[in-house]
């Protein structure tokens, strides 16, 4: 099993299961596991802010990245000051 950097779009893809992710990047990433960084965290939490997504919806983004992902590197506050 390798691990495997994903950026922030394939994330905001496969949480919305656009076809881009269905089609392409998930099968990609089967089989591995997929990482995501301290900025990609950060960059997804900042357009949920700036979406107004309440707190369900961010609490099923928590869901999907704790499920799927891992997290390298990642602490709220580095996020916060990102």
């Amino acid at each position: 099993m390798a691990y495997i950097v994903v950026d922030t779009d394939v994330v905001s893809f496969g949480f919305r299961q656009d076809t881009r992710f269905t089609d392409f990047y998930g099968p990609a990433l089967e089989g591995n596991r997929a990482v995501i960084s301290f900025m990609t965290l950060a960059e997804l939490k900042f357009g949920a802010l700036n979406r107004r997504w309440g707190a369900k919806r961010q609490g099923e983004l928590v869901a999907y990245l704790t499920r799927h992902y891992v997290q390298y590197g990642v602490s709220d506050r580095l996020c916060q000051i990102w």
